[in-house]
């Protein structure tokens, strides 16, 4: 599992970031997982041993709007977009780090005030429960809200520039 770039991603005799995420297995090789309805690229950052993936979805290729996803039985949700036990969510959640056996997910996300996204990032630990409230946000019925134009910049220095730096430290 992973992300990578096509065969046609050099233009100009320069690597474009246009990459999707994936997943190899011995039976099949690498097979790729697609990105959330209409977004342009996504990278898997972790499996777990239920086979479930997660990992960023963007809008386009600069890394604009990233969404958390996961992705099992053959079908990526938002993160997002999953029913939560309380009726309004106070995260976005936009980057994704790990997923344990269980089913619990690291990630970060933006606390929401009043429909809208602040700059104020969050890790945050997703807990699977099965007594989650049916009529919440779904992919039929997500959730509204607000990115000001000052908090979708950092989001997308985060997602594009904040890993590749952490990756470079020694």
């Amino acid at each position: 599992m992973g992300f990578d770039n096509g065969p046609n991603d050099v233009i100009n005799g320069q690597l474009q970031f246009r990459f999707l995420a994936f997943i190899w297995t011995s039976d099949q090789g690498m097979q790729p997982l697609g990105t959330l309805p209409g977004d342009a690229m996504s990278e898997a950052t972790d499996i777990n041993d239920e086979n479930q993936i997660i990992g960023v979805s963007y809008a386009d290729f600069q890394f604009d709007n990233p969404r958390a996803f996961l992705y099992e039985g053959g079908k990526m949700t938002a993160l997002n977009d999953l029913p939560t036990t309380s009726s309004k969510s106070n995260f976005f959640v936009f980057s994704t780090g790990g997923i344990n056996d269980s089913g619990q997910i690291g990630a970060q996300a933006f606390l929401i005030t009043n429909g809208v996204a602040t700059g104020d990032a969050h890790a945050v630990l997703l807990i699977p429960t099965a007594d989650c409230d049916e009529d919440d946000a779904s992919p039929s019925n997500p959730a509204k809200l607000v990115i000001p134009d000052d908090i979708a910049k950092q989001m997308q220095l985060r997602t594009s520039k904040g890993r590749l730096a952490l990756l470079a430290k020694p």
